[in-house]
């Protein structure tokens, strides 16, 4: 038997939706590759994304995100924030949100 190279993932994996401040304004984005890299002493956690993601700005001009777990309610939300880009669009209303910053 042959190998079989295969881009499509055998198993169903869940979505996050990371959020980011990018001059000033709040922006999210859906990333299906997430999770935890250690729980202890600190909690750190990653998101994998490409390079020109308008998020990935946010991200690293402050050095800080974070991931939510949408429910099953707010799918149709998540899909939105995953097909339109914060570049094109205002996503800081379009979730509920809060900040301390």
């Amino acid at each position: 038997m042959s190998k079989v190279k295969t881009k499509v993932v055998p198993f169903p994996l869940p979505i996050c939706i990371a959020g980011s401040i990018i001059n000033g304004k709040i922006n999210y984005a859906t990333y299906g590759c997430f999770g935890l890299l250690s729980p202890r002493p600190t909690t750190y956690v990653y998101i994998g994304s490409v390079e020109p993601h308008y998020t990935n700005t946010g991200i690293k001009e402050n050095g800080y995100f974070s991931i939510n777990i949408p429910s099953v309610e707010q799918m149709q939300k998540t899909d939105y924030v995953g097909l339109v880009s914060g570049r094109d669009s205002d996503k800081s209303t379009f979730l509920n949100h809060f900040s301390d910053l």
